[in-house]
């Protein structure tokens, strides 16, 4: 059996109740087919909107990242390199030191048998002293520069009056009464008050610093070593009120006069 075009043309017009037209059924498949093709084009056209700002945008963006990320890198390596340098050379002028320092025997006290702490001493070494201003909040590079600093404390001791000068990156003076009233003094931008008094061992003082406007108390040991009193051992503790663990370091300073 042969089928024309024109047959099924025909036969459609004739069975127009059963089904639609032939014609009717093409310009139908007709129009999909066109709305299918605008729509793989739109497609396309988004496609290639995204891949533009991906190139315009993104892409220099992340190499913008990068870079700054090599720079931070290249910068810390070349902190971390000074630092090593600045430390040895620390610790060599820090061992001439120490080998030219004078040799005292007979520390003078008061009446009460209080050692009397006059002198000069630069720092020779830390032990978790940078970990201590962290816990305090202290920037890294402050403290990680503060760790590397020698500084000197000139200590001026007179009866029940201590006069406190640190000389080094950081300067600052301060007088205390030993158990008399706080006084207010500025470490590092933050404000204490603080209280001074002697050991009962009576081989040093004690500093009871109250953080002004901060949560945590410091106390400050300052004591001659009991082979050497050449040699200050400072002892610093931080305590904390939100319940953190307490943190301590432990700093060493050797008599220059």
């Amino acid at each position: 059996i042969t089928v024309t075009m024109s047959d099924f043309f025909i036969n459609s017009s004739h069975s127009s109740s059963f089904a639609p037209p032939g014609w009717l059924i093409m310009l139908v498949l007709g129009i999909a087919i066109g709305k299918s093709s605008q729509s793989l084009d739109s497609l396309n056209t988004l496609l290639s909107s995204w891949q533009s700002f991906v190139n315009k945008l993104i892409v220099p963006l992340y190499a913008f990242f990068v870079l700054v990320y090599l720079v931070q890198v290249t910068a810390r390596a070349l902190y971390d390199y000074w630092s090593s340098c600045v430390g040895s050379l620390s610790k060599l002028v820090s061992s001439e030191d120490a080998s030219q320092q004078p040799i005292l025997t007979n520390i003078p006290q008061d009446e009460d048998g209080f050692v009397n702490m006059s002198g000069s001493y630069k720092l020779t070494s830390n032990d978790n002293f940078e970990e201590f201003l962290a816990a305090q909040g202290v920037p890294w590079p402050l403290r990680s520069a503060a760790n590397q600093a020698r500084p000197t404390h000139t200590i001026t001791h007179v009866g029940k009056t201590v006069t406190i000068q640190i000389k080094g990156i950081i300067e600052s003076q301060s007088t205390f009464e030993i158990d008399g009233p706080p006084v207010e003094d500025v470490i590092r931008g933050r404000v204490f008050k603080t209280k001074m008094r002697y050991l009962e061992s009576k081989d040093g003082i004690v500093g009871f610093k109250t953080a002004v406007s901060e949560g945590y108390n410091i106390s400050v040991i300052r004591q001659f070593s009991s082979e050497d009193r050449n040699t200050i051992t400072m002892t610093s503790r931080a305590t904390f009120k939100d319940g953190r663990e307490d943190i301590q370091c432990v700093q060493i300073f050797q008599r220059l006069s």
